[in-house]
């Protein structure tokens, strides 16, 4: 993110092999939903040179909509909103049929590049809380807050940012 006064990077690397992996999981029940992921990678070179990382996220449509869960492209397709965001205008007044899909969410992530700390590496931990609202299967506002704790160099002081953020997505 580049709103960041620090920011976490391992800049360039000189490797004559690497090594990665990682792994999925998914968990859908209804409206409830969890996805978390993690990741090893390991660059030989000069010195070797390691990064991890894992993610968490849970989410939780209010409004007891969901999300399809494709086996064959392994992935949360869509929202399904089974009554889409509708305002219409009924004579002098303006009404609003359905408010469509409200969506919790709540993420932590982490990365460790600690093996490049005495140069620009470090650790992050990220907290997120949002809210998306979707007004039909293909557009949503997100709304969010993220609390991110930085710490690079050698040293184990922190730097800590609030960031709020919003934006519009549309799935084609």
């Amino acid at each position: 993110n580049n709103w960041l006064d620090t920011t976490l990077t391992t800049g360039a690397i000189t490797a004559n092999h690497h090594h990665r992996g990682g792994a999925e999981l998914a968990y859908q029940s209804g409206p409830f939903a969890v996805r978390s992921e993690a990741f090893f990678a390991k660059y030989g070179g000069n010195v070797d040179k390691t990064a991890t990382g894992a993610s968490v996220e849970l989410t939780y449509f209010l409004t007891g909509d969901w999300r399809e869960y494709s086996l064959a492209n392994g992935n949360f397709g869509a929202a399904k909103v089974r009554k889409p965001f509708h305002p219409f205008k009924c004579g002098e007044w303006n009404l609003v049929d359905s408010l469509g899909a409200w969506q919790f969410v709540t993420q932590y992530g982490y990365v460790d590049l600690g093996d490049w700390r005495a140069t620009t590496g470090g650790r992050q931990h990220d907290l997120t809380f949002g809210l998306n609202w979707f007004w039909t299967s293909n557009l949503r506002w997100i709304f969010e807050y993220t609390h991110s704790q930085q710490n690079t160099g050698t040293a184990y002081t922190y730097t800590y940012q609030d960031i709020f953020g919003t934006s519009v997505r549309m799935n084609w």
